[in-house]
């Protein structure tokens, strides 16, 4: 057999190093905070069932046992509003109604309301969801929590139903002084911009209908993140995270050394948040509109136009969108989303 030449091999190499460079490779899967972003935007288009599909995946995403992001109480409860919101708007209100079969949030409850109400016999329904006020941002803040502070916050939390609060690990660390004399903990607020939010009204022809409140986002906001059961609910969650980290940081020594980079390298780019700093991690849902809004308006089956009136506090209307056409079946409901701004 003869062996090819040196400069064959060489040449072999490159191309097939081209080819390798050439050939298409897969995107990476799409994070937690990526679909949460996506989703609202489809939703916000009306493309209901792609909002739904990457709605659906971060939902599962924030069930794994390490999400990546540690979504809050108010984000969760939104997600699964705006998910029964894209499912109901395909054309699938049996789904809509499986997601908001838990808790539900303030927009969960308005969109059940809609959901189990019947439709008047012989007309049909316009549902339209409006997205309101300046997008939601986040910011830093931090407590300072001295041992027996994070003791009692435990004990209220437990009072509460909060899991970690009744974590017997957490307790036991506690107690024992396996943790520290105290923490500082790190967490981060949604907080929105002043706004003179505007009334709203559906039209189209004679028929007009108010918009109700469903969610005020901006005051769910303050009250997740204000003093008392919402502080010992951060607190107790905080020491736990506080203890998962240390496990793991002595369970590394011991396997490689106090001293090793595996030690190293597993605890900085670990998806588990080191809490015992004041560093809170202020990646959010960006978007999230300061209030939400639903407005049903029955109408007779058949396509119709229709517009959302804007109103000052007189009465004025200061702006008015309007929305695609619409056609309403007889005993159904059509689906709108409109995002405004002040």
């Amino acid at each position: 057999m003869i062996e090819p030449r040196a400069e064959v091999r060489a040449a072999l190499a490159l191309l097939l190093a081209a080819a390798a460079c050439a050939a298409p490779r897969p995107a990476p899967p799409r994070t937690v905070l990526e679909r949460l972003d996506l989703g609202l935007s489809l939703l916000e288009q009306g493309r209901f069932a792609d909002s739904a599909r990457e709605l659906d995946a971060a939902r599962a995403a924030l069930a794994a046992p390490a999400p990546g992001y540690g979504a809050g109480d108010l984000e969760r409860g939104l997600l699964d509003g705006l998910l029964a919101l894209a499912h109901a708007g395909a054309g699938e209100p049996e789904r809509a109604r499986a997601v908001l079969g838990g808790d539900l949030q303030p927009l969960g409850r308005a969109l059940a309301a809609v959901l189990d109400a019947p439709v008047p016999a012989g007309r049909g329904e316009l549902v339209v969801v409006q997205l309101d006020g300046p997008a939601l941002s986040k910011r830093a803040a931090s407590w300072t929590v001295a041992w027996d502070e994070g003791l009692a916050a435990l004990d209220r939390a437990k009072r509460e139903g909060e899991p970690a609060g009744a974590d017997p690990d957490v307790r036991k660390a506690l107690r024992e002084g396996v943790m520290v004399a105290s923490m500082t903990v790190g967490y981060a607020a949604y907080e929105s911009a002043p706004f003179s939010p505007p009334a709203s009204e559906l039209r189209s022809g004679t028929a007009s209908a108010e918009a109700a409140l469903a969610e005020d986002l901006a005051a769910s906001a303050r009250r997740e993140f204000a003093p008392g059961a919402a502080r010992d609910r951060l607190i107790a969650r905080a020491l736990a995270q506080n203890l998962k980290v240390r496990r793991l940081d002595e369970a590394l020594a011991r396997k490689y050394g106090q001293e090793s980079w595996q030690r190293y390298l597993a605890i900085e780019t670990t998806d588990i948040t080191r809490v015992d700093t004041d560093k809170a991690d202020t990646r959010g849902w960006s978007g999230l509109p300061a209030r939400i809004l639903v407005t049903r308006l029955a109408l007779p089956p058949g396509r119709h136009e229709a517009a959302v009136a804007l109103k000052a506090a007189d009465g004025r209307v200061v702006r008015t969108v309007r929305l695609k056409t619409v056609t309403v079946s007889d005993g159904g409901r059509a689906w709108r989303t409109l995002r405004t701004l002040p």
